[in-house]
């Protein structure tokens, strides 16, 4: 699990010392620890709670998917294929049939609600599946919660009768994540697409949202997709309308993961360890030793241990006797003598000051480049991310690669006249580049 970057050390200590994780003998995998669980089942609620309100319905789909149905969509396997375990045997028995171990749920779940969907009244159809995913790293070196051989997510998947309900659903998700990025986990994120050669296979376009951490490299936080019909048609998921038999239905789908940890643990941190933002740490006050403070009906509390235990473990406020330490500033402050409101607006700001700071930190890592050797000084230096125009052309981002070890991560339109950063061609696109996890 050992890295070389100072950085990387300092995060994979800070996450064992938090008991988030714990290593195990399965290369790329570790243990999540009753805490950093807990952590999860705070992510998992939240979002959760939002997804019912727009309509999704809880389900669970078989974690091994049989070959014929994994191989259905060619572009589909020819990506997933590189990174999929493949089981074969029952004991010494070999199966009627090869199957793969979920990377991904799309070839079991859209020929599995064929059956459900019949006529225009059965959508739309929406779906989100909370489960485990094995995508054994093969490009890349495993990197605790970042990128691990097997991770828990939720993957949400809807079902609709047109390309507008389908565009507006992607969409819909997209904005729920990143709200949930700022306003619960105190993180900024760029966003955008996909350039095509790193969307989802044969996804119409992917939404992504990109955090900046504390390396000045980027991690995917979440990403978005409308699939269109790209994916019902291999399958022959079809409705009818009145006058019209067997249409396509159009697919959007999304995921995010406990990668999310991981992110929250590179972003906000100091010497100590992990700060947890209070909206999504297990428990939001910790107190040592007596007290006639009723927190528990208010406050998400635990208590025991000392305060340095705490500290390291992220808890954003440590009361101890007549004293409360804040975990954002270690600030020492007297404790009111009904201290409930105080409280209340204590872990606001803490809130609100790690945003800031995450904000200010992506602020001054970020330059609008013009000039490619700067770009190439800048991300080669891992100083942080380029702003620059992009001509589309697969050619320069292979140039970007090759001198400074840097990728594309997200476009948006372009709304001026600018050049390509690398051709000097009309650029089409306002690419994000940086070096990424």
């Amino acid at each position: 699990m050992e890295k070389n970057n100072t950085f990387e050390n300092f995060y994979i200590r800070a996450i064992l010392d938090a008991d988030i994780i714990a290593e195990t003998v399965v290369p790329g995998c570790h243990i999540l620890k009753p805490y950093g669980y807990l952590i999860w089942e705070r992510i998992r609620t939240i979002i959760d709670k939002d997804l019912t309100k727009l309509g999704y319905q809880k389900a669970y789909f078989p974690m091994l998917i049989p070959h014929s149905l994994f191989s259905r969509q060619k572009e589909f396997y020819n990506s997933f294929s590189k990174e999929a375990i493949f089981a074969e045997r029952a004991g010494t028995t070999k199966l009627a049939e090869k199957y793969v171990i979920r990377p991904t749920s799309e070839p079991v779940i859209i020929p599995s609600v064929k059956g459900w969907i019949r006529n225009e009244k059965d959508l739309p159809l929406k779906i989100v599946q909370w489960c485990n995913i094995i995508r054994w790293e093969v490009l890349k070196t495993p990197f605790p919660l970042i990128r691990s051989n097997e991770f828990l997510w939720h993957e949400c998947y809807s079902f609709h009768a047109n390309k507008k309900e389908c565009d507006n659903a992607t969409k819909t998700i997209y904005l729920l994540y990143r709200n949930f990025m700022v306003n619960y986990l105190a993180i900024p994120v760029f966003t955008g697409l996909k350039p095509d050669r790193r969307k989802f296979p044969a996804a119409e376009y992917t939404f992504a949202l990109e955090a900046i951490v504390k390396n000045c490299r980027s991690v995917q936080a979440a990403t978005s997709h409308s699939l269109g019909t790209n994916y019902s048609k291999p399958f022959d998921l079809k409705f009818n309308i009145k006058g019209k038999k067997n249409n396509p239905v159009y697919v959007s789908c999304a995921g995010l993961t406990t990668r999310l940890i991981g992110i929250i643990a590179m972003v906000h941190n100091d010497e100590k360890g992990i700060i947890l933002p209070p909206k999504i740490a297990p428990y939001e006050i910790a107190v040592i030793g007596r007290t006639n403070i009723k927190l528990k009906n208010t406050f998400r509390c635990c208590s025991g241990k000392n305060k340095d235990y705490w500290i390291v473990h992220g808890v954003p406020i440590v009361i101890d006797g007549k004293k409360l330490t804040r975990r954002d500033t270690l600030e020492v402050i007297e404790l009111e003598k009904d201290p409930k409101k105080q409280l209340i607006e204590i872990l606001k700001d803490i809130t609100s000051n790690l945003a800031k700071r995450a904000k200010e930190f992506k602020k001054s890592h970020t330059f609008e480049v013009v000039d490619y050797s700067r770009l190439c000084d800048i991300i080669g230096k891992q100083k942080g991310f380029c702003l620059s125009a992009w001509c589309g052309s697969v050619d320069c981002i292979s140039r970007i690669k090759k001198d400074s070890n840097g990728s594309l991560r997200i476009i948006n339109p372009i709304n001026k006249k600018m050049s390509c950063i690398v051709c000097k061609k009309k650029g089409r696109y306002l690419g994000l580049f940086g070096q990424s996890y």
